[in-house]
């Protein structure tokens, strides 16, 4: 028997100050980033935790991260992790993260 993991939408907003290097597409550089990072590191039963999410943010240069809140609905507010169960599989999609 096999059962697919319930997907569960990560939401996710940015705030950055942006500097005189940041790229012109660097917003969707740093969406693209958080997406793969979910693909590379996040597995059934993998909690989201904030902190994580600074790396791929990071790896975008000429910005400096001014605040990040995370949740499973729109418009997220929390910045504590994602408890995620063994039947379940934190998804990370372009159109759920915000950059502001």
């Amino acid at each position: 028997l096999f059962d697919r993991p319930t997907l569960v939408p990560i939401y996710i907003e940015v705030t950055l100050t942006k500097f005189g290097t940041y790229p012109s597409d660097g917003d969707t550089q740093i969406k693209e980033s958080l997406v793969q990072f979910g693909l590379d590191n996040l597995f059934a039963g993998d909690d989201v935790i904030t902190s994580r999410l600074y790396t791929p943010i990071n790896s975008i240069q000429g910005h400096q991260v001014d605040s990040l809140f995370i949740s499973t609905s729109a418009s997220p507010t929390l910045a504590t992790p994602i408890t995620i169960t063994l039947t379940q599989l934190a998804q990370i999609s372009l159109v759920n993260i915000t950059i502001v």
